[in-house]
């Protein structure tokens, strides 16, 4: 929590070393590893830890992630899969195997992965964000847009409703919508129960999506 990245890595390799065969180190080394960006190395130590305990979908999904990173589609694709697999009933695997589907540009597959993470749990509105980019990156505004209204519906956190708000405004701004934009934004800092700091980027992106639009 320091920042003391080498320190914590140290420590953790001790770890690996004490209790080689207790996946958690691995998986922690990981998880340091990725956050250095040292992605090759942190793929290891996370083989490592989903040898030794296969059923971790944690494990799968960092790595999926290291892969993604290191720009490796087919792999990380594989590793959510899995990841799948271990947590069949949990939304986050295929809102993940989703993000890998989108890099790839498998566009389809990718909005199929995201709603069957909405519909293993209704509440899990990113998956609805993730069915806008789908719908974006494959020329279906229509439909990207009506796919954040359910993303907005389906938060249960004002900072959820003002992030969909403003990957409204995003979309729109990709249509040179102006009018679209404002009032995206405007709802979003409008959003009923917002924190302060659930809204305070709101102007940022106001000022950086305009002056882009040329306004």
């Amino acid at each position: 929590r320091r920042g003391e990245l080498a320190q914590s890595r140290a420590a953790y390799t001790e770890l690996t070393q004490i209790a080689p065969g207790d996946w958690r180190g691995h998986y922690y080394l990981g998880i340091n590893l990725m956050n250095d960006q040292k992605y090759a190395e942190a793929t290891q130590s996370l083989k490592k830890a989903a040898e030794l305990n296969p059923q971790a979908g944690g494990t799968q999904n960092m790595l999926g992630y290291s892969a993604l990173r290191q720009g490796d589609t087919d792999g990380a694709i594989a590793a959510f899969r899995e990841y799948g697999r271990v947590l069949p009933d949990e939304p986050n695997p295929q809102d993940s195997l989703g993000e890998a589907l989108l890099a790839a540009g498998r566009f389809e597959e990718a909005e199929g992965a995201f709603r069957k993470a909405a519909e293993i749990s209704p509440q899990f509105s990113i998956a609805w964000e993730g069915v806008a980019y789908a719908k974006h990156y494959a020329g279906d505004a229509a439909g990207a847009r009506d796919a954040l209204v359910k993303a907005r519906e389906a938060s249960t956190r004002a900072g959820d409703k003002a992030a969909a708000d403003t990957a409204l405004a995003a979309f729109a701004a990709a249509q040179n919508n102006t009018s679209e934009v404002q009032k995206a934004l405007d709802a979003a800092e409008k959003t009923a129960g917002a924190q302060p700091t659930d809204i305070a980027f709101v102007p940022i992106i106001r000022a950086m999506t305009l002056s882009e639009m040329g306004r």
